[in-house]
């Protein structure tokens, strides 16, 4: 509800990804767009570019990526730092931030305020999150 996108935009993002079978991307920010990474701006003179990071604020997949990563969607209640999971599982491959159709983020990020069912904040989900996912077996 706090992202400002057309329908148009929406469905030229998912042909984008179609066209260069991107597995895992997201549109880039707009300069006027709240967010917590510079990195994910629009760059002018920018169409597509690889990216070993995406946002779980806009993130669009492929089937075959979304697969992939299906089983991290259980593991956060608030969504902080499950970017980093996606990232460790798809090393890189498929990944990118599409300039051409930016989006704008319209209010601050909100999240760092929310607490999940354990009453741990965002923070200290990703935190617990991340140290299971590198600990597990």
């Amino acid at each position: 509800e706090d992202i400002d996108a057309s329908a148009e935009t929406l469905n030229s993002l998912f042909k984008i990804g179609e066209e260069r079978a991107l597995g895992l991307y997201q549109p880039a920010l707009t300069k006027m767009s709240h967010g917590n990474h510079d990195f994910l701006k629009v760059v002018p003179n920018s169409d597509v570019r690889p990216a070993r990071f995406v946002e779980v604020m806009t993130p669009f997949f492929s089937h075959a990526a979304l697969q992939q990563i299906r089983p991290t969607l259980t593991l956060s209640e608030l969504g902080w730092g499950l970017e980093y999971l996606w990232s460790d599982i798809l090393k890189g491959e498929g990944m990118a931030i599409i300039d051409r159709h930016p989006v704008t983020h319209i209010r601050p990020v909100q999240s760092a305020r929310w607490k999940n069912q354990r009453g741990e904040s965002a923070e200290q989900e990703c935190a617990r999150m991340l140290d299971e996912w590198k600990n597990r077996s």
